[in-house]
């Protein structure tokens, strides 16, 4: 567990250095997904374009079940990478992912109650259209391996069939619809619209 805490920390150290070393002035957009709340979760996120081919999107997503999976908290992170971008950071990209969860079981014919910690990562790949207006809609899809797993059972139910861990598999998914809104400008001189260009520091301390 240590090591992948390390790893993680080591990702988003490498995150925050792109965001404020890259070339252009960051974009931010604020996405939400309406099938979560549609089925009773909550689902929000912030996606960091850095440039007109990388962004980076944070993800935090609740959702209470009332059949096997009372509570589930998860917290993930996408890189992503755009292969033919037109307004910046658009298109169809492909990536990365981290995911993070605590999942919490209730009792049921297969497994007693039980707290699950989970870590997995995989690959992405998916397609987001951006309007005029900032207004935008991402597909995503992804699937990859559980790397880390810690079982730890809440009560002594000697009735259940089975005390084993709910989830013996080691796949792990990723299928998500989301809308959100850009905020940000893009360079009033560029033909393409795409993304501001920054200065660099040195370029401004000559001035």
């Amino acid at each position: 567990m240590k090591n992948s805490i390390y790893a993680f920390m080591i990702l988003l150290t490498g995150f925050a250095t792109a965001l404020f070393g890259q070339e252009y002035q960051p974009v931010i957009e604020v996405k939400t997904a309406p099938l979560k709340m549609i089925l009773g979760g909550v689902g929000v996120s912030t996606d960091f374009c850095l440039n007109d081919n990388v962004s980076i999107e944070s993800i935090i997503q609740y959702k209470q079940r009332e059949i096997t999976e009372r509570k589930v908290i998860s917290l993930q992170g996408f890189g992503k990478y755009y292969l033919n971008s037109k307004k910046g950071a658009d298109g169809i990209y492909i990536g990365g992912y981290l995911k993070m969860q605590r999942r919490e079981f209730g009792s049921t014919l297969f497994s007693d109650s039980g707290i699950e910690k989970r870590l997995a990562m995989g690959m992405i790949s998916g397609y987001k259209l951006v309007s005029p207006a900032g207004v935008l809609i991402d597909f995503t899809a992804g699937f990859g391996n559980k790397i880390f797993s810690k079982w730890t059972p809440t009560n002594n139910n000697i009735n259940a069939s089975t005390s084993s861990e709910p989830d013996a598999f080691n796949f792990d998914y990723i299928l998500r619809m989301s809308v959100g809104y850009r905020f940000g400008t893009v360079n009033d001189h560029s033909k393409t619209g795409k993304l501001q260009r920054k200065e660099k520091l040195n370029k401004k301390l000559k001035k």
